[in-house]
């Protein structure tokens, strides 16, 4: 904050009095500097980005995983006896944010970002907002995927929720099963319901995601 009593300095533009610029630290596995606003309880981010301005046009859509989600894909694609799911979006809403929701017959469990861990699977990641944050498109950080540790695609049932959004958003969607890697492209144009839809195929803030 500036003080003057001189008019013509008050309505003149000022430079930032902070000088720093914050440097990506490797404090911990995949621990960088966050962007991401800690508003929603039970929210687990396990890597971070440099802060800067988002770039979230569907033109800034990333067209490479990043490599600790490559690293499970590869794995799973060679030993083929696991099933793999990846997600990337994109969305003219800054804020939005989609989930994976996951279950496995014989399991009350869901795997999403309130269970990572089930007896089934293991969500590595989840983030609230996708996209490109540099221009450049060469942060990848932004991406959530799964493991199922069975090959029973036909047991397994993925969601899309559209948790947080006010606009329609585009999601990429990889699956890795029996050697076999496949992707899509979904539309949500719901807007965002928090996963408290009632009723999931009633609501145009939630996607089965078909791989049959």
């Amino acid at each position: 904050t500036h003080v003057t009593a001189d008019v013509e300095t008050a309505f003149r533009g000022v430079g930032s009095q902070f000088t720093d610029t914050l440097v990506p630290q490797e404090d911990g596995d995949g621990v960088r500097f966050a962007a991401l606003a800690p508003s929603r309880p039970q929210r687990r981010v396990t890597n971070h980005a440099e802060v800067e301005v988002p770039d979230l046009s569907p033109a800034a859509s990333l067209t490479q995983v990043p490599a600790a989600a490559e690293d499970v894909l590869a794995e799973v694609q060679e030993a083929g006896d696991n099933i793999a799911f990846a997600i990337n979006w994109t969305s003219q809403d800054p804020e939005c944010d989609i989930d994976m929701r996951i279950h496995s017959t014989g399991s009350a469990a869901e795997l999403y970002y309130g269970q990572t861990q089930t007896e089934y699977g293991t969500l590595y990641r989840d983030v609230r907002q996708s996209g490109s944050i540099r221009s450049d498109g060469t942060d990848y950080q932004n991406w959530e995927w799964a493991k199922i540790h069975h090959e029973r695609l036909s047991d397994v049932t993925l969601w899309l929720n559209a948790y947080k959004t006010t606009k329609p958003a585009t999601v990429r969607v990889i699956c890795v099963w029996q050697g076999t890697r496949r992707e899509q492209t979904i539309e949500l144009n719901g807007t965002g319901d928090e996963g408290h839809a009632l009723i999931r195929p009633l609501s145009s803030a939630w996607k089965k995601v078909d791989w049959q």
